[in-house]
């Protein structure tokens, strides 16, 4: 747990600058008005040490990927408001960005304790458990977040999976080719605004599922191959060291740069893999991701219509990559792996 105190008395969350829903985008400025929004809170801040502006100016920090001084701005307002619920949600939203995941649970289990309605950090909390496989406590959070807003139509998918126990199968081609449908525009959309070269979404076997970007010349069977080792290798560290396991991987520099994050679908986990150089950041390319996968748990994923088991990885591998043709479009129609 933080160390940092919590403060006493009743919560601030409500007055002031707070900050908008998740998916509200209410702070996510577009373009030219961004910099004369952080300058006007930077202003604000600077006159008034006790503002509550601290909370959307360390929230657009964050969304600009600057999440070293979004959390140095952060940590400085909640030294005065330690009661402040949203200053505790963001914070924790920084430390998720940074795939520090201990700090964020942490945040965001502050913010419980102040206000049990918090619906943004309960809701937080309750992926953050089903993402690291903590089912019960999961569905313990996603519950509460459901009688806050049954409505959420992320909450229902993730309590489906909760309910199916974090059971993984094998599905026909039929449902490769529904999700490929489906990931493809959210996959797009992370292609254009995060800058990165390519990205591919892997099956855990190594299976390529869906892509978009310019792969060049690069050995996509290879690549798929060695991301699905080095995740099983992952959870086996993670395993050994007694961590929960590790939601996301980063490796490179300069020109030469991977991110590998995991994303839960109802029949098991799938790998969002990017390459890019230094026309982005890691803090870009991990927010959008998250950005992405709390947008896939609001989505209704095809049905798992049969299970069919592949023979060996080779032939799932190159299933895959049969049903991509240069472009990065569905080729002919998948034939089923048996």
């Amino acid at each position: 747990m933080s160390t940092r105190r919590m403060g006493s008395g009743n919560g601030e969350s409500r007055a002031g600058n707070s900050v908008p829903d998740d998916r509200s985008g209410g702070l996510r400025t577009g373009g030219a008005s961004l910099p004369h929004g952080v300058r006007r809170l930077q202003a604000e801040v600077a006159m008034d040490p006790g503002s509550l502006a601290f909370v959307p100016l360390a929230e657009l920090y964050r969304t600009q990927g600057r999440l070293d001084i979004a959390r140095r701005v952060c940590v400085r307002g909640l030294h005065r408001h330690p009661t402040h619920v949203e200053a505790h949600h963001v914070l924790g939203r920084i430390y998720r960005d940074a795939d520090d995941l201990e700090r964020a649970y942490d945040e965001w289990d502050i913010a419980l304790r102040l206000d049990p309605l918090d619906l943004a950090s309960r809701r937080a909390i309750g992926f953050l458990c089903l993402e690291r496989g903590q089912l019960e406590e999961a569905g313990k959070h996603i519950r509460r977040a459901l009688s806050i807003d049954p409505d959420d139509p992320r909450l229902r998918r993730a309590l489906r999976l909760v309910e199916s126990g974090g059971r993984t199968r094998d599905p026909d081609g039929a449902y490769w080719e529904g999700v490929r449908s489906l990931l493809e525009p959210g996959m797009a959309d992370f292609l254009r605004e995060s800058h990165v070269r390519f990205v591919l979404a892997l099956d855990a076997s190594g299976r390529i599922v869906a892509r978009a970007g310019a792969t060049g010349d690069a050995d996509l069977a290879a690549l798929a191959s060695l991301a699905a080792g080095a995740n099983v290798a992952s959870a086996e560290i993670a395993r050994i060291t007694g961590q929960a396991g590790f939601s996301q991987l980063y490796q490179g520099r300069g020109d030469h740069q991977v991110f590998m994050g995991r994303v839960r679908a109802p029949a098991g986990e799938l790998l969002l893999l990017c390459v890019f150089g230094e026309d982005t950041t890691v803090g870009l390319v991990r927010m959008l991701f998250r950005e992405l996968v709390e947008a896939l748990a609001g989505v209704d994923w095809p049905p798992v219509s049969s299970v069919a088991r592949g023979e060996n990885l080779e032939a799932e591998l190159a299933a895959g990559l049969a049903r991509l043709d240069p472009s990065g479009r569905a080729a002919a129609p998948a034939r089923r792996w048996r």
